[in-house]
């Protein structure tokens, strides 16, 4: 994944929670409180959601528990201070990508696995309870690459998974769903693609019990935008390509309160990446798209309507590839207009890449720093104030 193969990191064991004062101002924002989780080697957060009884559920990675890599989740509290963390996994590298919570007030998380896989690396799905232990797990792939970015449940309880997968690692990928019973069962699976290289980033549940697809089509010189609507068994009703100027690696998409979507990502080529805004209509047109940034490495990991009907962006930025990245955060009118930014980090790498309205308003952000922190790469959790 984009923010994740920007860095590499080893395994140590050390726990540490770094509480920062309150009112800590760094241009402009004011950083109510954060906070570090991890050890001394590897760790970062990928996913965040909001919990039905008032906390935030975090989902990534870790290298300093367990063996060569672990799923990792942790649960804080509405003031960011840790309830439980888990991690799991094999002797290999396991990672996850989307965590949510689910009817029964559990947790499903989906990612990859290299310690269970067939010959390549498999999806890896994991259902918690509400403490965090595991209920079961289960692993889908054949004998190629096999991945998975987001997760989200049915009404009827199951699931739906949007990824990507290869029949060989000779062939290129092709988007890849599948949906599940709330067992875990698969009850069907869909590949599409066709001579280019097809991506499925999300899958979001439409009005009408199907799905809305988003993906990308084409090399890393030239992506276009793929969407695609299925019915509730997994048939395409219709398509589209959104045809960019540039290149774009789509990330994120959710929906918002018009019955439409908003989704991020990042433009360019040649590591100079632009971040990248769109906003689509219920069917899938295009109502505007944006572009932020400047000369260096930027990009929008994250974005979800608030509720003033505006939108919050996070993400990362640098001037240069060879200068240290900050968290981004952004702020959109409707027609997607900014209206702020800002910048919060060290002197290293540092990076948004989950954000949601706080409980008692403000904005949580999640992700990785390599600035503070006990390890190599820490899970970053920030709150910045209502005021932004």
């Amino acid at each position: 994944m984009f923010y994740r193969s920007s860095f590499i990191g080893l395994s140590l064991l050390i726990c540490i929670a770094v509480f920062s004062p309150l009112g800590l101002t760094q241009e402009g924002v004011t950083v109510t409180w954060e906070k570090t989780f991890g050890g001394g080697g590897w760790d970062m957060a990928v996913s965040m959601e909001k919990t039905s009884d008032q906390c935030y559920i975090l989902a990534g990675e870790t290298r300093s528990y367990g063996t060569e890599g672990d799923i990792y989740v942790l649960k804080l509290d509405e003031m960011g201070n840790l309830i439980w963390e888990k991690n799991f996994g094999g002797t290999d590298y396991d990672y996850a990508e989307s965590i949510i919570e689910t009817l029964d007030r559990g947790y499903a998380i989906v990612g990859m696995t290299n310690s269970f896989g067939a010959v390549e690396e498999d999806i890896y799905l994991l259902k918690l309870d509400a403490d965090g232990n595991l209920i079961w797990e289960k692993r889908f792939g054949g004998k190629g690459y096999d991945e998975a970015f987001s997760i989200r449940e049915t009404s009827d309880g199951g699931y739906i998974i949007c990824g990507g997968a290869n029949p060989s690692p000779e062939e290129d990928l092709d988007i890849y769903l599948l949906r599940l019973n709330r067992d875990g069962e698969i009850l069907w699976e869909k590949t599409i693609g066709g001579d280019d290289e097809e991506m499925g980033r999300v899958a979001l549940l439409t009005p009408d019990g199907g799905f809305l697809v988003l993906a990308y089509k084409g090399s890393e010189e030239d992506r276009d935008i793929y969407l695609l609507k299925l019915d509730k068994d997994g048939n395409i009703l219709w398509e589209k390509i959104l045809d960019t100027d540039i290149s774009v690696f789509p990330i994120s998409m959710n929906k918002t309160s018009d019955g439409g979507y908003i989704f991020s990502g990042y433009k360019g080529i040649s590591d100079t990446y632009s971040a990248y805004v769109a906003k689509l209509d219920e069917e899938g047109n295009l109502i505007w798209d944006k572009t932020f940034g400047g000369s260096g490495w930027d990009v929008a990991i994250d974005v979800k309507e608030t509720t003033d009907r505006c939108y919050v962006v996070v993400g990362r930025t640098n001037a240069s590839e060879s200068e240290g990245a900050d968290v981004w955060i952004l702020k959109l009118d409707v027609d997607g207009n900014l209206i702020k930014e800002k910048t919060c980090g060290g002197s290293q790498d540092d990076v948004g890449a989950s954000v949601c309205e706080a409980f008692d308003g403000g904005y949580i952000i999640a992700g990785q720093t390599t600035s503070f922190g006990a390890g190599e790469s820490d899970v970053y959790v920030l709150k910045v104030d209502s005021g932004f």
